[in-house]
């Protein structure tokens, strides 16, 4: 199976560079500026700073795990699971009912067509990540030595259980890449692109006829773009090239700064587990790039899901062989 998903990866790498050749891997579909601002993007920021103040004072959530029975972590991990949910999927209502944010701007398909071009994406991206990001494991851990890795690991090798380890596979497919997608590229890397955009100043209004009040006033958040194309306007939308500049901030290419930035927090807010850092910045590279091309959640979600799924598939696989 691991013969396999490499070569597939290796197939998916030189299939990527053949279609670099003729243009980009991925067409750049534009979109408005995402209507959140700065302040909305404190959650992830909050969420890397607990993370790595916690691996430096030491402990983590399975510390005690040992000295737990498997009834207390099912309980544990069903908790903790509804609460995070919970709590992003709140904290994404807020930004939504206080910036106006539409079905666009949250990153979500238009129809059930681009839905499942986005699973496509996503399942390409998934299998373009194999390689680099594995091969980045084993090097890290053939550095540092073997490790303890992620506490939600180490729980369901110390109370193997089938629930538990349904709730384990529910947390990492399904919860981790929702809530994480949502906070560190929809959020987070949604706003850097805003003000990656904005410092640049490429984009442009145009305006239909009108009053030229009214136009002012619909643009209320976008007051320091550049001037209106008419002086007459009673709607003003922000459009972008087909293409956007080839060079963005700090001489790296267009996107790329805010692709760094949010996929090193992501890195830092799986500090202590490990070397997972390293091989998860160059994942979050490869998501983050999806997402700045589509500007869509769904194939990040999808990517993310299925190389949390492959890594306890994998675990599962050790655990059964354990046990023969």
């Amino acid at each position: 199976m691991l013969l396999t998903l490499a070569i597939a990866s290796v197939g998916t790498w030189c299939w990527l560079f053949d279609r670099l050749k003729h243009g980009p891997i991925l067409v750049y579909e534009p979109r408005r500026l995402v209507p959140w601002r700065g302040v909305f993007t404190l959650l992830p920021v909050l969420l890397v700073a607990f993370t790595v103040y916690a691996a430096i004072i030491g402990g983590s959530y399975a510390d005690d795990a040992s000295s737990a029975t498997a009834s207390d972590m099912v309980d544990r991990v069903a908790a903790g699971s509804a609460q995070q949910t919970a709590f992003v999927i709140t904290f994404l209502a807020v930004v939504i009912a206080v910036s106006g944010a539409t079905c666009e701007d949250v990153g979500l398909p238009k129809d059930g067509r681009q839905f499942l071009g986005d699973v496509r994406i996503g399942l390409l991206a998934w299998l373009a990540a194999l390689v680099p990001v594995y091969s980045a494991q084993i090097v890290m851990l053939n550095l540092v030595g073997p490790t303890e890795g992620h506490p939600l690991i180490k729980i369901v090798q110390e109370h193997a259980s089938p629930l538990l380890f349904m709730l384990a596979f529910a947390a990492a497919v399904v919860v981790a890449p929702i809530c994480e997608e949502l906070l560190f590229r929809l959020l987070l890397q949604g706003w850097l692109e805003k003000w990656e955009d904005r410092t640049l100043g490429w984009r442009t209004r145009l305006a239909t006829q009108g009053e030229y009040g009214e136009a002012v006033d619909r643009a209320d958040d976008f007051v320091d773009e550049a001037p209106l194309a008419e002086p007459f306007a009673t709607e003003t939308e922000f459009v972008a090239t087909p293409e956007p500049p080839r060079v963005g901030l700090g001489g790296l290419p267009y996107g790329w700064l805010p692709i760094a930035l949010s996929s090193l927090l992501f890195a830092l807010a799986h500090i202590g587990y490990g070397p997972e850092p390293v091989p998860l910045f160059l994942l979050a590279l490869i998501l983050g790039y999806v997402y700045q091309r589509t500007h869509r959640i769904v194939p990040c979600m999808v990517t993310h899901a299925l190389f949390n799924g492959a890594s306890l598939f994998a675990l599962w696989r050790v655990m059964s062989a354990g046990t023969q």
